[in-house]
């Protein structure tokens, strides 16, 4: 994988280690290892981990009760959701707009 400076106009090789807890990375000439790097990812192709679209699926079993609670547990980021449900028959189709705001400091790279 490469990492691309748009203000430098370099790109420079990387190893990835792990996805795990932040982005890990380990300098193919160096080998000194970065951390949530700033620079652009540019990946040969997507890790098994990581997905294009984000998800959401929820289960939800039959009830009688006309009424759902859903509730979210987050750190380090805010956010507003809004949702349109369209009910069809005895199925529904749920849409939902999010807005995410970053409230976490990012690490400094090593």
């Amino acid at each position: 994988m490469f990492l691309y400076d748009k203000y430098k106009n370099e790109r420079k090789e990387y190893r990835l280690l792990s996805l795990a807890n932040g982005i890990v990375l380990e300098d193919t000439e160096t080998k000194e290892i970065v951390l949530d790097p700033k620079e652009e990812l540019i990946l040969p192709k997507l890790p098994g981990e990581l997905i294009v679209k984000p998800a959401l699926i929820w289960k939800i079993r039959p009830s009688k009760n006309d009424q759902i609670k859903v509730s979210y547990l987050t750190k380090g980021m805010e956010w507003e959701s809004n949702y349109v449900v369209e009910l069809k028959d005895k199925t529904f189709n749920l849409s939902g707009w999010v807005n995410i705001q970053n409230t976490q400091a990012q690490p400094s790279t090593m």
